[in-house]
């Protein structure tokens, strides 16, 4: 797909959390580097704003990029699991931010998703090692019909109960849903400036009749609990769920991994 005029778009404020405004806007406008607006990896999202951002300067040789460790700026384990199976140094930063009392307000969930990718990567930049990759990401599901202004679509996260967990796998229920993954990738170069590389993964999955005994049964095992939408995709499908997908497996669980590691290299 041909790339775009050079435009991100200024998200509106976030609330609650006491999330800081600036980590929301910088993730939009690099302080250094031009700011390229390209498809979003995956699959097109339709009417919303296509997000790639990238603050260019000078890297280091292919293979120290591909022998570094990289930082985790993420409890998730089934990232570290896909980073693990691809061989994939790394180590979990401390200094982890809680995204659970944050809302969207009125961005798009593309803007919403590569904007706390982002807050997350910066927030543990203290921890880093000169020029060591520091690695974020999140997933939501997407609900929904995209692109009007009194369109239904809404972001849905991890859920906040067993009753709420079993609400959104039920309005899942015979319909495809989109998957969107924001991904951060910062280094802090020597020279003290930050090199950004900011994107956006998209992939649909479709949930066929599953049965209210089935979901009733898997909301009593508690293996809902931290996953977007409710759900793991390989979890699902080992299980025999009627699931259905497009794109890549490896984001739907959580990581663009194929991405991530051109980036990365």
């Amino acid at each position: 797909m041909p790339s775009q005029s050079p435009h991100i778009p200024t998200p509106a404020p976030v609330t609650g959390g006491g999330a800081s405004r600036q980590f929301i806007d910088s993730a939009f406008h690099p302080t250094s580097g031009p700011a390229a607006s390209l498809p979003v990896a995956g699959r097109p999202c339709g009417l919303e704003a296509p997000i790639e951002v990238r603050s260019p300067s000078p890297r280091p040789n292919a293979n120290a990029a591909a022998s570094a460790s990289v930082l985790l700026a993420s409890r998730s384990p089934r990232r570290r699991e896909l980073l693990t199976r691809e061989g994939v140094p790394h180590r979990v930063a401390k200094r982890l931010v809680d995204d659970t009392g944050l809302r969207s307000g009125p961005v798009t969930p593309a803007q919403w998703v590569v904007a706390l990718a982002h807050l997350k990567a910066h927030a543990v930049i203290a921890e880093a090692q000169p020029n060591e990759p520091i690695l974020a990401a999140d997933t939501v599901c997407v609900f929904g019909a995209p692109g009007s202004a009194s369109s239904t679509e809404r972001i849905v996260g991890q859920p906040r109960s067993a009753q709420h967990a079993a609400a959104i796998i039920r309005e899942a229920r015979n319909a495809w849903h989109r998957v969107l993954t924001g991904v951060a990738i910062l280094r802090l170069r020597d020279n003290g400036l930050i090199e950004r590389d900011l994107f956006v993964n998209e992939a649909r999955v479709h949930l066929g009749d599953l049965s209210d005994a089935a979901i009733d049964e898997y909301i009593t095992s508690g293996d809902w609990q931290g996953k977007a939408g409710a759900y793991n995709l390989v979890d699902r499908l080992n299980a025999g769920w009627p699931i259905r997908y497009e794109g890549d497996p490896d984001a739907i669980t959580g990581l663009p991994l194929r991405a991530v590691l051109s980036r990365l290299n």
